[in-house]
């Protein structure tokens, strides 16, 4: 299905001023996902939604960098930027790794191991294995392979060995 216009320029508004596309889905009353295969369809509506979405950031980062400067309501950017791109200006302790970090970790791995694996049947299901987990980072409900329930916590081993 695809969007009216009247919905395109809602989308385009609710971006400017800082929600997110689950929160414009809700208010045209579609999905996120038509949101995303309408901006892939219409290139102009798609580039429109990332400008709108990237000067509602740019606005908040003017905020705080024109508080070094004067007084200003400079925290409530700093709040409004931790909270909507956690990833990107979130507070995080010391040694934590982010999972921009961990993807661009999983490439270098799979460059690695990929000359290391002789067979290519085995390298590409290690390949599409390890990009399908990457994947799973990006957009962790994407992840269709399935947790390893081994890998979760010893509950299910622990049912197991009880019976």
């Amino acid at each position: 299905m695809y969007l009216s216009d009247e919905q395109k320029r809602e989308v385009i508004l609710i971006a400017t001023v800082g929600c997110d596309q689950e929160t414009a889905a809700k208010y045209v009353n579609c999905s996120v996902e038509q949101i995303g295969e309408e901006m892939l369809r219409d290139a102009r509506f798609g580039a429109d939604v990332r400008r709108a979405e990237a000067a509602c950031e740019l606005g908040h980062m003017r905020c705080v960098q024109q508080a070094t400067r004067q007084e200003g309501p400079w925290r409530a950017s700093v709040w409004w930027l931790e909270r909507r791109f956690p990833e990107r200006y979130g507070r995080r302790d010391a040694g934590t790794i982010g999972r921009r970090d961990l993807v661009r970790f999983l490439g270098a791995v799979a460059g690695g191991l990929a000359p290391a694996i002789r067979c290519e049947e085995d390298r590409r299901r290690v390949l599409d294995a390890l990009s399908e987990f990457a994947e799973s980072l990006i957009d962790p409900l994407s992840y269709v392979g399935g947790w390893d329930e081994s890998v979760e916590g010893d509950s299910a081993g622990d049912a197991r060995e009880d019976a």
